[in-house]
């Protein structure tokens, strides 16, 4: 994609910008100058005078990476701990005093990294998610397939 940089400033670091039709909502990255993370799931570059979607890959796990350059170096980073990062509260303690340091997919997809689909939880609350609610969702599936 390319477009002109003549976004509507939202706050101090959020911006909307138009593409295929669709207002887009992008945040900077807090780390990674020159990268906006969308509530779409999508990593935008604004190196240059054009916004730029970047490539996504699949890795190994199952989750989908960019490569961010910085300082000449190229840092391969996975998109949902970008848009966490970027949009959601900071790492802190959930009620039990564990920390909030992990990003949990609500819906169990590791590909689907729109922000209405994240939340930062701890590793207990992930877990719990896991067995509450996927393996649920998991079992249902199985039922009706058989």
């Amino acid at each position: 994609m390319k477009q002109t940089i003549n976004q509507n400033k939202v706050d101090a670091n959020a911006w909307t910008f138009f593409h295929e039709g669709k207002s887009i909502l992008v945040k900077a990255h807090p780390k990674y100058d020159g990268y906006w993370c969308g509530v779409d799931g999508n990593i935008y570059s604004v190196k240059r005078r054009y916004l730029k979607i970047l490539k996504q890959s699949l890795n190994k796990n199952g989750y989908l990476t960019v490569g961010l350059a910085e300082n000449g170096k190229t840092h391969t980073c996975w998109v949902h701990i970008l848009i966490a990062d970027a949009w959601l509260e900071p790492s802190g303690l959930d009620k039990d005093g564990n920390l909030r340091n992990q990003i949990n997919h609500l819906d169990g997809k590791k590909t689907n990294n729109k922000l209405c689909n994240l939340e930062r939880n701890s590793a207990k609350e992930n877990t719990h998610h896991f067995r509450q609610v996927l393996m649920k969702i998991a079992e249902e599936t199985l039922a009706i397939d058989t």
